[in-house]
């Protein structure tokens, strides 16, 4: 629970005025976030929409989708704006960094050629870099994967 002067002065007040002695801080604290949380407007799902949106029946789920606000031809489109920035970010993020590139070709080399130079222990000491470098490959280019996958379902 968050602790506000406006809840302490709340709390001292009804406790000073003895208006109700089971009425406690916790309670004012509960009261003031469900004040604001209606001042906010939060819409919540509701049950009736939320089993539309995700019934089998594919009528009843579209005409959910397009009840929905959120599911818009621009929401999509800034989507898709946004998914050609994080590819832009990852290419240029990949471009640029040289020894990412190094690690990556000492990665091909240790496990894919059979001509490699290095010595047992060279390759010792390269592993673990050339495994961080392969660490953070990877999960870029599973969600490339994941998002080219996503936007050509759509």
């Amino acid at each position: 629970m968050i602790l506000t002067i406006k809840s302490i002065k709340k709390y001292l007040y009804y406790k000073e005025m003895n208006l109700n002695d089971d009425f406690n801080l916790e309670d004012i604290l509960r009261g003031e976030l469900k004040e604001e949380f209606n001042k906010k407007h939060i819409i919540s799902f509701h049950k009736d929409y939320l089993s539309d949106l995700l019934n089998e029946n594919v009528e009843k789920s579209t005409k959910a989708h397009v009840k929905n606000p959120w599911f818009t031809q621009n929401m999509n489109n800034n989507r898709m704006e946004l998914f050609k920035c994080a590819l832009n970010l990852t290419k240029s993020f990949i471009y640029n960094s040289s020894y990412l590139k190094e690690n990556l070709s000492i990665i091909f080399d240790l496990l894919y050629s059979s001509n490699c130079d290095y010595k047992k222990d060279e390759k010792e000491m390269m592993f673990a870099h050339a495994f961080n470098s392969l660490q953070i490959l990877i999960p870029v280019f599973l969600q490339l994967f994941h998002q080219l996958v996503e936007c050509l379902n759509m």
